[in-house]
């Protein structure tokens, strides 16, 4: 019962995973961003930075083609 259960949990935070990155989206004021300077855009572009040195040495010794890793690396999922 506590595998199906979680089972259910899982698909329905697929949903709201998709939701609250929507949402954040649709709060980013790309023209406030951009009066704020360069920082911003620094702050920004080093997160995915980050976000993808750590997916890519949780990937090292994974078996996958370079395909597979760049989509893991855009999406975030295996």
């Amino acid at each position: 019962m506590a595998k199906r259960l979680s089972d259910k949990f899982n698909k329905l935070w697929v949903g709201a995973e998709i939701l609250a990155v929507v949402l954040v989206g649709a709060t980013l004021d790309i023209k406030h961003a951009l009066a704020k300077g360069g920082i911003t855009l620094f702050i920004i572009f080093g997160g995915v930075m980050f976000r993808m040195v750590g997916i890519l040495l949780s990937l090292i010794k994974k078996a996958l083609t370079e395909n597979e890793e760049y989509l893991i690396l855009i999406t975030g999922r295996k």
